[in-house]
Protein backbone atom coordinates (compact mmCIF):
# COMPACT_ATOMS: atom_id res chain seq x y z
CA UNK A 1 0.00 0.00 0.00
CA UNK A 2 2.88 2.56 0.86
CA UNK A 3 4.82 1.30 -1.96
CA UNK A 4 1.36 2.21 -4.15
CA UNK A 5 0.93 5.49 -2.60
CA UNK A 6 4.74 6.28 -3.13
CA UNK A 7 4.61 5.62 -6.55
CA UNK A 8 1.55 8.12 -6.85
CA UNK A 9 2.86 10.57 -4.72
CA UNK A 10 5.84 10.61 -7.40
CA UNK A 11 3.87 10.90 -10.57
CA UNK A 12 1.70 13.67 -8.90
CA UNK A 13 5.55 15.58 -8.54
CA UNK A 14 6.66 14.40 -12.16
CA UNK A 15 3.36 15.96 -13.36
CA UNK A 16 3.79 19.57 -11.14
CA UNK A 17 7.32 19.47 -12.42
CA UNK A 18 6.49 18.93 -15.94
CA UNK A 19 3.76 21.58 -15.82
CA UNK A 20 6.27 23.80 -14.00
CA UNK A 21 8.89 22.69 -16.65
CA UNK A 22 6.20 23.86 -19.90
CA UNK A 23 5.62 26.71 -17.64
CA UNK A 24 8.44 28.36 -18.13
CA UNK A 25 9.17 27.64 -21.33
CA UNK A 26 5.95 29.61 -22.71
CA UNK A 27 7.47 32.38 -20.58
CA UNK A 28 10.56 32.57 -22.20
CA UNK A 29 9.62 32.56 -25.71
CA UNK A 30 7.48 35.45 -25.09
CA UNK A 31 9.92 36.71 -23.28
CA UNK A 32 12.59 36.20 -26.08
CA UNK A 33 10.07 36.83 -28.88
CA UNK A 34 8.88 40.38 -27.60
CA UNK A 35 12.28 41.51 -27.71
CA UNK A 36 12.73 40.26 -30.58
CA UNK A 37 9.84 41.89 -32.00
CA UNK A 38 10.33 45.48 -30.32
CA UNK A 39 13.93 45.04 -31.50
CA UNK A 40 12.56 44.64 -34.85
CA UNK A 41 9.93 47.41 -34.90
CA UNK A 42 13.23 49.81 -33.95
CA UNK A 43 15.17 48.25 -36.37
CA UNK A 44 12.78 48.69 -39.21
CA UNK A 45 11.21 52.73 -40.53
CA UNK A 46 7.52 52.71 -40.42
CA UNK A 47 6.29 54.54 -43.72
CA UNK A 48 5.83 57.99 -41.98
CA UNK A 49 9.14 57.26 -40.49
CA UNK A 50 10.79 56.34 -43.72
CA UNK A 51 9.81 60.30 -44.99
CA UNK A 52 10.60 62.33 -42.44
CA UNK A 53 13.99 60.98 -42.38
CA UNK A 54 14.46 61.20 -45.91
CA UNK A 55 13.47 64.98 -45.66
CA UNK A 56 15.21 65.59 -42.82
CA UNK A 57 17.98 64.25 -45.15
CA UNK A 58 17.16 65.51 -48.00
CA UNK A 59 16.29 68.94 -46.29
CA UNK A 60 20.14 68.84 -44.97
CA UNK A 61 21.82 68.03 -47.42
CA UNK A 62 20.55 70.53 -50.12
CA UNK A 63 21.12 73.51 -47.53
CA UNK A 64 24.65 74.03 -48.98
CA UNK A 65 23.25 74.43 -52.36
CA UNK A 66 20.48 76.81 -51.38
CA UNK A 67 23.08 78.69 -49.57
CA UNK A 68 24.88 78.98 -52.83
CA UNK A 69 22.13 79.18 -54.64
CA UNK A 70 20.81 82.31 -52.75
CA UNK A 71 24.14 84.00 -52.88
CA UNK A 72 24.49 83.75 -56.49
CA UNK A 73 20.77 85.50 -56.44
CA UNK A 74 22.68 88.27 -54.11
CA UNK A 75 25.22 88.75 -55.81
CA UNK A 76 23.10 88.94 -59.11
CA UNK A 77 20.58 91.48 -56.94
CA UNK A 78 24.15 93.30 -56.40
CA UNK A 79 25.34 93.40 -59.96
CA UNK A 80 21.81 94.91 -60.94
CA UNK A 81 21.80 97.38 -58.76
CA UNK A 82 25.74 98.44 -59.62
CA UNK A 83 23.97 98.52 -63.80
CA UNK A 84 21.35 100.66 -62.41
CA UNK A 85 23.56 102.67 -60.55
CA UNK A 86 25.72 102.96 -63.52
CA UNK A 87 22.72 103.91 -65.49
CA UNK A 88 21.77 106.83 -63.18
CA UNK A 89 25.01 108.47 -63.64
CA UNK A 90 25.25 107.65 -67.43
CA UNK A 91 21.56 110.09 -67.39
CA UNK A 92 22.71 112.35 -64.82
CA UNK A 93 25.75 113.09 -67.81
CA UNK A 94 23.52 113.25 -70.40
CA UNK A 95 21.43 115.25 -68.68
CA UNK A 96 24.71 117.44 -67.59
CA UNK A 97 25.60 117.62 -71.46
CA UNK A 98 21.74 118.60 -72.19
CA UNK A 99 21.74 121.49 -69.99
CA UNK A 100 25.56 122.11 -71.12
CA UNK A 101 24.19 122.08 -75.06
CA UNK A 102 21.06 124.05 -74.15
CA UNK A 103 23.23 126.87 -72.54
CA UNK A 104 25.47 127.13 -75.47
CA UNK A 105 22.36 127.66 -77.44
CA UNK A 106 21.08 130.00 -75.72
CA UNK A 107 24.26 132.01 -75.54
CA UNK A 108 24.45 131.78 -79.90
CA UNK A 109 20.63 133.10 -79.38
CA UNK A 110 21.76 135.95 -77.49
CA UNK A 111 24.93 136.61 -80.18
CA UNK A 112 22.49 136.56 -82.79
CA UNK A 113 20.03 138.73 -81.09
CA UNK A 114 23.15 140.95 -80.16
CA UNK A 115 24.01 141.14 -83.70
CA UNK A 116 20.96 141.69 -85.36
CA UNK A 117 20.57 144.78 -82.81
CA UNK A 118 24.12 146.09 -84.07
CA UNK A 119 22.80 145.42 -88.06
CA UNK A 120 21.93 148.84 -89.63
CA UNK A 121 18.76 148.16 -91.66
CA UNK A 122 18.85 149.52 -95.25
CA UNK A 123 17.55 152.59 -94.30
CA UNK A 124 19.95 153.14 -91.82
CA UNK A 125 22.54 152.57 -94.33
CA UNK A 126 21.50 154.87 -96.12
CA UNK A 127 20.64 157.50 -94.07
CA UNK A 128 16.81 157.35 -94.02
CA UNK A 129 16.93 157.05 -98.22
CA UNK A 130 14.87 154.84 -100.12
CA UNK A 131 17.65 153.66 -102.67
CA UNK A 132 16.41 151.64 -105.87
CA UNK A 133 19.44 149.80 -107.76
CA UNK A 134 18.17 148.90 -111.18
CA UNK A 135 20.04 147.13 -113.56
CA UNK A 136 20.09 145.38 -116.87
CA UNK A 137 22.53 142.49 -117.08
CA UNK A 138 22.87 139.67 -119.52
CA UNK A 139 23.77 135.48 -118.73
CA UNK A 140 24.97 133.38 -121.46
CA UNK A 141 28.36 133.63 -123.49
CA UNK A 142 29.74 137.06 -123.10
CA UNK A 143 33.24 138.39 -123.82
CA UNK A 144 36.22 137.48 -122.31
CA UNK A 145 34.50 135.01 -119.39
CA UNK A 146 32.83 132.30 -121.66
CA UNK A 147 29.10 130.86 -120.98
CA UNK A 148 27.68 132.81 -117.47
CA UNK A 149 24.87 131.85 -115.26
CA UNK A 150 24.63 134.88 -113.88
CA UNK A 151 25.29 138.51 -115.68
CA UNK A 152 28.58 140.40 -114.98
CA UNK A 153 26.23 143.93 -114.27
CA UNK A 154 23.86 141.80 -111.97
CA UNK A 155 27.57 140.60 -110.03
CA UNK A 156 27.79 144.43 -109.08
CA UNK A 157 24.40 145.53 -108.80
CA UNK A 158 24.51 142.72 -105.55
CA UNK A 159 27.40 143.93 -104.53
CA UNK A 160 26.33 147.58 -104.14
CA UNK A 161 22.71 146.20 -102.83
CA UNK A 162 24.87 144.19 -100.23
CA UNK A 163 26.32 147.61 -99.13
CA UNK A 164 23.44 149.92 -98.97
CA UNK A 165 20.64 147.86 -98.27
CA UNK A 166 18.91 149.00 -101.85
CA UNK A 167 16.14 147.36 -103.37
CA UNK A 168 17.00 144.89 -106.45
CA UNK A 169 15.24 145.39 -109.63
CA UNK A 170 16.22 143.96 -113.02
CA UNK A 171 15.53 145.39 -116.53
CA UNK A 172 14.40 142.65 -118.75
CA UNK A 173 13.55 142.50 -122.38
CA UNK A 174 9.86 140.60 -123.68
CA UNK A 175 12.03 139.32 -126.25
CA UNK A 176 15.58 137.84 -124.93
CA UNK A 177 18.49 138.98 -126.35
CA UNK A 178 20.59 135.60 -127.73
CA UNK A 179 22.99 133.26 -125.44
CA UNK A 180 25.33 133.36 -128.20
CA UNK A 181 28.19 136.68 -127.91
CA UNK A 182 28.13 136.93 -131.70
CA UNK A 183 24.35 136.73 -132.22
CA UNK A 184 23.44 139.06 -129.35
CA UNK A 185 26.10 142.27 -130.53
CA UNK A 186 24.16 141.49 -133.95
CA UNK A 187 20.79 142.63 -132.22
CA UNK A 188 22.28 144.98 -129.88
CA UNK A 189 23.56 147.00 -133.13
CA UNK A 190 20.78 146.69 -134.71
CA UNK A 191 18.87 148.17 -132.26
CA UNK A 192 21.38 151.16 -131.85
CA UNK A 193 21.24 152.33 -135.54
CA UNK A 194 17.17 151.56 -135.37
CA UNK A 195 17.19 154.16 -132.05
CA UNK A 196 14.86 151.26 -130.58
CA UNK A 197 12.89 150.93 -127.08
CA UNK A 198 12.91 147.28 -126.13
CA UNK A 199 9.44 146.48 -124.63
CA UNK A 200 10.24 145.72 -120.77
CA UNK A 201 8.69 142.33 -118.63
CA UNK A 202 8.06 144.46 -115.79
CA UNK A 203 7.78 147.82 -114.16
CA UNK A 204 8.75 149.47 -110.39
CA UNK A 205 6.59 149.33 -107.77
CA UNK A 206 6.20 152.59 -105.91
CA UNK A 207 8.81 154.00 -108.23
CA UNK A 208 8.07 157.63 -106.61
CA UNK A 209 9.06 156.28 -102.98
CA UNK A 210 12.47 156.20 -104.16
CA UNK A 211 15.26 158.64 -103.71
CA UNK A 212 18.11 157.50 -104.85
CA UNK A 213 18.73 155.37 -108.17
CA UNK A 214 21.54 153.19 -109.37
CA UNK A 215 21.33 152.84 -112.94
CA UNK A 216 23.63 149.24 -114.10
CA UNK A 217 24.10 148.48 -117.53
CA UNK A 218 27.59 146.69 -120.07
CA UNK A 219 28.47 148.62 -122.27
CA UNK A 220 27.45 147.94 -125.87
CA UNK A 221 28.84 149.41 -129.05
CA UNK A 222 29.82 152.48 -126.64
CA UNK A 223 26.24 152.82 -125.26
CA UNK A 224 23.84 151.50 -122.68
CA UNK A 225 21.33 148.70 -124.27
CA UNK A 226 18.29 150.02 -125.46
CA UNK A 227 16.43 148.42 -122.87
CA UNK A 228 17.97 151.12 -120.47
CA UNK A 229 16.76 153.68 -122.78
CA UNK A 230 13.24 152.36 -122.26
CA UNK A 231 13.05 151.97 -118.29
CA UNK A 232 14.67 155.43 -118.41
CA UNK A 233 11.81 156.87 -120.57
CA UNK A 234 9.39 155.25 -118.26
CA UNK A 235 9.62 156.72 -115.25
CA UNK A 236 10.12 160.88 -113.93
CA UNK A 237 13.45 161.54 -112.12
CA UNK A 238 13.07 165.08 -111.67
CA UNK A 239 14.63 165.21 -108.09
CA UNK A 240 16.09 161.95 -108.10
CA UNK A 241 20.03 161.16 -107.81
CA UNK A 242 21.01 158.42 -110.24
CA UNK A 243 24.33 156.91 -109.62
CA UNK A 244 25.76 154.70 -112.52
CA UNK A 245 27.47 151.82 -112.60
CA UNK A 246 28.76 149.67 -116.01
CA UNK A 247 30.83 146.64 -116.71
CA UNK A 248 32.64 146.23 -119.91
CA UNK A 249 35.98 145.23 -121.30
CA UNK A 250 37.70 148.68 -122.46
CA UNK A 251 35.45 150.97 -123.18
CA UNK A 252 34.54 151.92 -119.63
CA UNK A 253 31.57 154.51 -118.78
CA UNK A 254 32.12 155.78 -122.32
CA UNK A 255 29.71 158.77 -122.62
CA UNK A 256 26.89 157.11 -120.82
CA UNK A 257 26.90 159.50 -117.44
CA UNK A 258 25.85 162.49 -119.95
CA UNK A 259 23.14 160.42 -122.19
CA UNK A 260 21.47 159.30 -118.19
CA UNK A 261 21.14 163.48 -117.68
CA UNK A 262 19.89 164.35 -121.08
CA UNK A 263 17.06 161.23 -120.55
CA UNK A 264 16.23 162.44 -117.43
CA UNK A 265 16.28 166.19 -116.53
CA UNK A 266 15.53 167.39 -113.53
CA UNK A 267 17.62 164.47 -111.79
CA UNK A 268 21.53 164.70 -110.19
CA UNK A 269 23.92 162.24 -112.16
CA UNK A 270 26.65 161.43 -109.88
CA UNK A 271 30.54 159.98 -110.84
CA UNK A 272 29.90 156.06 -112.38
CA UNK A 273 31.70 153.45 -111.38
CA UNK A 274 33.63 151.11 -114.27
CA UNK A 275 34.32 147.85 -113.22
CA UNK A 276 35.32 145.13 -116.31
CA UNK A 277 33.37 142.03 -116.94
CA UNK A 278 36.66 139.74 -116.70
CA UNK A 279 36.66 140.94 -112.97
CA UNK A 280 33.40 140.86 -111.77
CA UNK A 281 33.51 137.24 -113.10
CA UNK A 282 36.81 135.82 -111.71
CA UNK A 283 38.01 138.53 -109.30
CA UNK A 284 35.08 139.30 -106.95
CA UNK A 285 37.51 140.63 -104.28
CA UNK A 286 38.55 143.21 -106.60
CA UNK A 287 35.70 144.07 -108.06
CA UNK A 288 34.19 143.98 -104.43
CA UNK A 289 36.92 146.72 -102.65
CA UNK A 290 36.33 148.73 -105.67
CA UNK A 291 32.55 149.12 -105.51
CA UNK A 292 33.65 149.52 -101.69
CA UNK A 293 35.60 152.32 -102.25
CA UNK A 294 33.29 154.22 -104.92
CA UNK A 295 30.21 153.84 -102.44
CA UNK A 296 32.31 155.19 -99.23
CA UNK A 297 32.96 157.95 -102.04
CA UNK A 298 29.90 158.80 -102.85
CA UNK A 299 28.56 159.17 -99.84
CA UNK A 300 26.66 155.79 -99.36
CA UNK A 301 29.69 153.54 -97.15
CA UNK A 302 31.11 153.71 -94.32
Amino acid sequence: MKKIFAMLLASVMLFSLTACSGTNTAGGAESTGTPQSSSTAEGTDTPGESQETALSETTESSLPYESEDMQAANGDTQAANEETQTASGETQTASGETQAANEETQAVNEDTRAANEETPTAEEKSGGTNILIAYFSRAGENYNVGVIEKGNTEVIAEMIAGQTGGALFHIETVTPYPEDYRECTNVAQQELQNNARPELTATVDRFDDYDVVFLGYPNWWGDMPMAVYTFLESYDFAGKTIVPFATHEGSGLASTENSIAAACSGAEVLDGLAVRGSVAQNSREEARGAVVNWLREAGFAD
